[in-house]
């Protein structure tokens, strides 16, 4: 199965915040806090990590 984003790879994941399937070329990585302490990393698209509703 293709990338959904860049249509030339492979998928390894999806996207977070829309669940697309991306390759490792086209992931955009970001982090989350909870304000616990706790950060877990974020797999955005390159849509959903320029997105602030997403990836604030």
């Amino acid at each position: 199965m293709l990338c959904n984003v860049c249509r030339q790879k492979e998928i390894y994941l999806d996207c977070d915040g829309c669940e697309v399937f991306m390759c490792l070329n086209c992931i955009r990585y970001s982090f989350y806090s909870t304000g616990c302490g706790c950060v877990q990393p974020l797999y955005l698209c390159p849509t959903c990590n320029d997105d602030l509703d997403i990836n604030p």
